[in-house]
């Protein structure tokens, strides 16, 4: 009887922490273009998952091609990503929904790339499976070429939409969403508050300042290191958290976390211009300690630093920055902020950003012209991965680095 009670013990616990660490701590938002500087929508998301090795997959195997994030080595689930029709999709986890099962996010996501052109299709692919049922309980986000911008809480059975366009849902044209729901059934099951009220206050700077773009999303807010306890801005924090070393932040209830294992921003398209430039900036790794990169479906392919065998180069070099970051393991959930950014305002990410920067005004400058003549898939295949090869060899002079 007592080895029968400790055997339970075991399984509970194990069970925990499986809850623990194998859920999707995600902070997301969708942009409706009248808040941003050009009046295109975005979406938002930083994933936060036990699963860090990611990649990007370029997909053939729906009614439109669409590429997305993946756990590396498995093309069965997606967890955020654009097909050729403009239409993006991404999630946050929200277990305080109805129903009794989750976990299928990642396969509902990679069937509505498959097949959905707007949020109109996606709203009309929830329909018809709130009768059959679906394993989601999520904030899943959409954007299309439309200039439509939504979410939707989503249950087994139910779902309720909010449009990011509509001034009484979203006064300033912005709706955030971490790990619970605004329409809950059960809010002990709701997480992620200090993430969420820390990603609106930043939104509403931006927005009230005319600034938000996919550039100040990926710079400032996907990187954003506040929590509950400290802001330590302007970096490097000179003070102490929780008794621990000078400098050091947890990032456990940050918006840029330990856990967070890529991000992307879908930078999408006005009415009249051809959806397949829908941009999608991903970090395959912690924000800040990675770079962003554009990629288009129009390429009809990833390059290969961004789809490896086993796992991307990319988020490799990625992940070997993000060791110098945290260099005490006994305090993994602590980054020493003076690795970023040193008392002389040199550091890991100003090297960093003058790499994205490089590779916003390239694509910006390329935008414009694919914008206004013809291009191919040769072509834009040609510039992404030149912009990805240039991104490793930096990332692998960062690497050999002493001062990080």
């Amino acid at each position: 009887m007592m080895k029968k009670r400790l055997f339970l013990i075991i399984v509970l616990i194990l069970g925990w922490c499986c809850f623990l660490f194998g859920q999707e701590e995600c902070t997301v938002a969708v942009v409706s273009g009248k808040a941003t500087v050009d009046g295109r929508p975005m979406l938002w998301k930083n994933r936060d998952t036990s699963t860090l090795d990611n990649e990007v997959a370029y997909f053939t195997d729906g009614k439109y091609p669409y590429i997305g994030v993946i756990n590396a080595g498995d093309r069965s689930q997606v967890w955020m990503g654009v097909n050729a029709t403009g239409f993006a999709i991404m999630n946050s986890e929200s277990q305080d929904l109805e129903g009794d099962t989750l976990d299928a996010e990642g396969y509902f996501m990679k069937q509505a790339l498959m097949e959905c052109a707007t949020a109109w299709d996606f709203e009309q692919l929830l329909l018809k499976t709130n009768e059959s049922g679906r394993e989601t309980k999520a904030n899943f986000g959409v954007i299309d070429a439309t200039g439509a911008a939504m979410i939707f809480e989503t249950g087994n059975h139910s779902f309720t939409k909010f449009d990011a366009n509509n001034p009484q849902t979203a006064p300033l044209g912005f709706i955030v969403r971490a790990n619970f729901a605004m329409t809950p059934v059960d809010t002990s099951k709701s997480y992620g508050h200090v993430r969420y009220r820390r990603a609106n206050e930043l939104f509403e700077k931006f927005v009230r300042q005319k600034e938000l773009s996919h550039r100040t999303i990926l710079r400032f807010i996907a990187r954003d290191l506040a929590n509950e306890k400290v802001d330590p801005y302007p970096l490097p924090f000179n003070g102490q958290e929780n008794e621990r070393p000078h400098g050091f932040v947890r990032t456990y209830h940050s918006i840029n976390r330990f856990r967070t294992a890529s991000c992307a921003v879908f930078h999408g398209v006005l009415p009249n211009e051809n959806p397949l430039l829908t941009t999608m900036w991903v970090i395959l790794g912690e924000p800040i300690c990675g770079v962003a990169i554009p990629l288009w479906v129009a390429a009809g392919a990833v390059p290969v630093a961004v789809d490896g065998d086993s796992i991307a180069l990319l988020n490799n070099l990625i992940h070997q920055l993000e060791r110098k970051a945290y260099p005490d393991t006994s305090l993994n959930q602590y980054v020493d902020t003076r690795v970023l950014v040193n008392q002389n305002g040199q550091g890991l990410l100003p090297r960093l950003f003058e790499l994205e920067d490089a590779n916003f005004n390239m694509t910006e400058k390329r935008l414009k012209k694919w914008r206004q003549s013809l291009f191919s898939a040769e072509s834009v295949f040609k510039y992404e991965s030149k912009l990805a090869a240039q991104s490793i060899k930096w990332l692998q002079r960062l690497n050999r680095k002493d001062e990080f």
